[in-house]
């Protein structure tokens, strides 16, 4: 069995997947349009398959799951008061793109320090995909 350290990668992916998740259902309740509560309501989708694919990893290599020992953050965004009358839904895709930029470069990151070929072929796969997500946001910001 891998140890923390070993797979602390896909540990800290896979809690900034779970962060992602509870920030996009945030960003969908609180949104007044539509157009945005639905392209929410696919980036959650995205993100829990993006979970899954991790966590099936580590499955595959019998490493643990448990993120609580992780420390580190792939983004600082779990921090912003949604509730917050004043963030109107344009900051709220700002900060969107925010998240995804960050972990579009964790990604990228991981993947070039990785030297296993799958998890090279995950990241590599994840930062593809959040690089959709910021080009979806980014759409949706400017129209």
């Amino acid at each position: 069995m891998p140890s923390i350290e070993d797979v602390k990668p896909l540990l800290i992916a896979l809690k900034g997947e779970q962060e992602a998740l509870e920030l996009y259902t945030r960003m969908k309740q609180r949104s007044t349009n539509p157009t945005g509560k639905e392209m929410f309501e696919n980036l959650i989708a995205e993100e829990k398959k993006h979970a899954r694919i991790i966590e099936e990893r580590l499955s595959t290599i019998k490493a643990p799951v448990d993120t609580s020992q992780i420390s580190e953050k792939v983004s600082s965004l779990s921090e912003v008061d949604f509730e917050d009358p004043a963030l109107s839904d344009l900051e709220i895709i700002k900060l969107a793109i925010e998240d995804e930029n960050a972990a579009f470069a964790f990604y990228m990151k991981a993947s070039e320090e990785s030297t296993d070929p799958e998890e090279i072929a995950i990241f590599t796969l994840l930062a593809r995909d959040e690089k959709g997500h910021i080009e979806l946001l980014k759409k949706r910001l400017q129209g």
